[in-house]
């Protein structure tokens, strides 16, 4: 099994688009044997909101369930991957003492998430990197399909997560800056959590404005709607973030 690491490091290193990046992953998926992949950025942020950045298979309706319910405030696997980058198995969770928490992972079960295994990875530059993989099953510790993962996960996640930021900043590099310094304005306020007649007031323009510059910054971006335009905008570096989050923000890719 050894023998497709190094290949598939290669290809990692060497893609240049998020699509090439999110085939690769669905290959280390099947090879890891496993029904789910997805490598999760959380960006910390000046801004009201935290953002993440998923990309890989897991349903895109648990996802949305996910942010609507708000479970990166309670979940413990978030919790744990911020702070080490120890592996952490889900199991424990599914019958855990805190009912909010067994509640979710209830509700996770429900979407054909019934056993996984997460692993953390904190870069010098702030972002959170959660790497994760799961089974349509549940996931015994004890089995080499378990261990397995967890070894190929810790020496794959530094590639997956430098290639994602890499791909990102090609797309904005090689796009320079799609937006005018105006619609940048407009985008920059709305992730501070400003409504369009409050960035109006800001920038002095009329509200009617904001609004047709966010549309445009949504039709520029390729996004269905304004939060989507933030998260892209952080992940391929048109807008930069600090600390201090409130609220959460997810794009699946």
């Amino acid at each position: 099994m050894l023998q497709w690491l190094p290949l598939t490091i290669d290809k990692i290193q060497s893609c240049e688009k998020l699509d090439d990046l999110k085939v690769i992953m669905i290959e280390i998926q099947k090879k890891l044997e496993y029904d789910f992949i997805i490598y999760n950025i959380q960006f910390s942020s000046s801004f009201k909101e935290t953002f993440f950045i998923s990309l890989g298979t897991f349903p895109n309706e648990w996802i949305e369930h996910y942010a609507v319910k708000d479970y990166s405030s309670i979940d413990p696997i978030v919790k744990h991957c911020i702070s080490s980058h120890t592996p952490i198995s889900w199991n424990q969770f599914y019958n855990y003492k805190d009912s909010k928490i067994a509640d979710m992972f209830q509700e996770v079960s429900k979407f054909g998430l019934l056993g996984g295994v997460s692993i953390g990875y904190r870069v010098n530059s702030g972002e959170v990197g959660i790497f994760s993989v799961s089974k349509k099953e549940p996931l015994s510790e004890e089995t080499s399909l378990y261990c397995n993962a967890i070894l190929y996960m810790t020496a794959l996640q530094p590639y997956i997560h430098d290639s994602l930021k890499r791909v990102s900043n090609n797309y904005n590099s090689n796009n320079s800056s799609p937006l005018t310094k105006r619609e940048l304005e407009c985008l920059t306020w709305t992730a501070d959590g400003k409504t369009s007649g409050e960035i109006a007031n800001i920038l002095h323009i009329t509200e009617s404005t904001v609004i047709f510059h966010i549309k445009n910054i949504i039709k520029k971006l390729e996004v269905g709607n304004r939060t989507q335009a933030i998260s892209k905008a952080i992940l391929t570096g048109l807008i930069s973030t600090n600390n201090n989050t409130k609220r959460t923000t997810y794009l699946a890719l």
